[in-house]
Order: structure tokens, then C-alpha cells, then sequence
């Protein structure tokens, strides 16, 4: 048996498990609390010609170590992530072999990414990832891809609590639960920061619905890709509304600025 790259039946061949083949500086990823605006920033990054993502991975998301029996177990069963795969186009069994064969989060994830690829036919695309949950990998992803670049997304904790209390897209959540969505992900993101300097572009999604174009120009820029036309493409971006006076009673707010009112002041809400 020869030790190295494995091929695989679908013809992707796996990663080499070397670190310095690993660091791939072309993926980025986007991150935020979820309910923060992610996905508008993705779908809007889309319409850029070179750039494509997959559905949320959540391969940086779990705590459990890569291969171990549980995240074996909830890759294989999560009906959210089966059902991202089939709108990735990625077939079940091919999936299946790079879980199976990759050795660690990194091999994971380009391999995923050369799957989605080729489903798509684009495969000179540039992948990004996003999936607010992987905050919760940020040391591994610095780790893994320390010259890849990280987007963040931070909108009004308000709106954000009165989102997740509404059941939008997740389960409705406690207000306490509504909180931690949003702090933990500020804190992970504000203790790292140090680590990631100018690979770092972070802005309010408020600021980005106000004014797309600007926005969208200096990522752009960040992510060292060519300008975008937007012209007649963000009719559909509308700014933010305060929704949350609608949704949360005086307590409720009370109780979001009271808990989060150190790390509010950071992004000036």
C-alpha cells in the first residue's frame, strides 16, 4: 500500500495532508451571528462572475474532533446538510468517500469544495464558505487557512433576538438563547481579531443595505477581485428596519442592552 494522496472513485483526488498544501488562500469565508445578513451578502458576492458557494457546511461548526463517531454521525444524518447537498448537486456516495477518506477539517473542506465544483461545472470558480455557525471553528479555520481572508457581518442585536424569537429560519428561541446566538459570536469574533489583522473585513449589515455599491466595492477590493456592475441588480436590498420595536416587549429590550451593551457600544449600536 502507498501512503500519500488517496484517489477516489469519482475521480477528486484528496488533498496532500502536508499544512503548506492546505493553506489555501483563494477560499474566504464568511461569518456572523446567524439572522445577521449572511446570506444576502452571499447571494449578492454570487453575482460576481468568478465567485460560487456552496450551501452552509457546518464542518467547522461541530466540537467533536473530525472523524470522531458523532460528527461522522451528524454529516451522515443531519436532514438539514443532506438536503444542502442536493442543492449543491453533490452526490450522497461521493460525499460519503471524501467524509470517509479526508483526514482532517481542512482535506474536508477543499475536497467538499472540488465536489461542489465539478456538480456545477465551474470548476475555475473561486469557492467561498457560508456558514455563521463556523465561527465557532475560527481558531481551526486560522489554523488550517491562515492566508485566507474572513468576511464579518454584524447586524443590530436587537433585530437579531427578535428574528430568532420569531422562529425565522431556526426554531424559535428563549430570549436568553437569542442573546448567546449574537455574543458568542461577537466574542469569538473580537478575541480573534488580533490574530487575523488586514485578513479581516468586518461591517454592519445595516451599512451594507444603506449602501451596497460602497460596500460591495471595498470587499471586493479586500478580497483582491475585480470590480462588480452592479447596476439594476440590488433592487431587491432594501435598508434595515428596526423591527424588533414590533416583535419585543419593553422588557425584552431591556434585557438585550443590559446584556449586550459593552459589545453594542463596539459597533456603535
Amino acid at each position: 500500500m502507498v501512503c500519500g494522496a488517496t484517489m477516489l472513485t469519482f475521480g477528486v483526488k484528496l488533498k496532500n495532508n502536508s499544512i503548506n498544501n492546505l493553506n489555501n488562500k483563494e477560499v474566504f469565508f464568511i461569518l456572523g451571528s446567524v439572522r445577521s445578513g449572511t446570506t444576502l451578502l452571499r447571494d449578492l458576492l454570487k453575482l460576481h462572475p468568478i465567485l460560487i458557494c456552496p450551501e452552509e457546511t457546518h464542518m467547522f461548526r461541530w466540537g467533536e474532533p473530525f472523524h470522531s463517531t458523532e460528527y461522522l454521525h451528524v454529516n451522515k444524518v443531519s436532514e438539514t446538510l443532506i438536503l444542502h447537498r442536493k442543492m449543491d448537486g453533490v452526490d450522497e456516495n461521493d460525499f460519503n468517500n471524501i467524509l470517509e477518506n479526508s483526514r482532517d477539517r481542512s482535506d474536508f473542506m477543499m475536497n467538499y469544495m472540488e465536489l461542489f465544483k465539478n456538480a456545477q461545472n465551474r470548476v475555475s470558480r473561486r469557492c467561498f464558505d457560508k456558514t455563521p455557525q463556523n465561527v465557532y471553528g475560527l481558531p481551526l479555520i486560522k489554523a488550517y487557512f491562515p492566508e485566507s481572508k474572513i468576511v464579518h457581518i454584524v447586524r443590530n442585536p436587537l433585530n437579531v433576538v427578535a428574528s430568532l424569537k420569531q422562529g425565522k429560519v431556526l426554531s424559535p428561541q428563549t430570549i436568553t438563547g437569542a442573546i448567546n446566538f449574537w455574543k458568542e459570536s461577537i466574542l469569538i469574533i473580537n478575541t480573534l481579531k488580533p490574530l487575523f489583522g488586514d485578513k479581516l473585513f468586518e461591517f454592519k449589515y445595516e451599512d451594507l443595505t444603506n449602501n451596497p455599491e460602497e460596500i460591495m466595492a471595498n470587499m471586493l477590493l479586500f478580497l483582491d477581485e475585480s470590480p462588480l456592475d452592479l447596476s439594476g441588480k440590488l433592487d431587491h436590498v432594501r435598508p434595515a428596519l428596526d423591527s424588533y420595536k414590533n416583535i419585543l416587549d419593553n422588557c425584552e429590550i431591556d434585557k438585550v442592552k443590559s446584556e449586550l451593551c459593552d459589545l453594542m457600544k463596539i459597533y456603535g449600536y
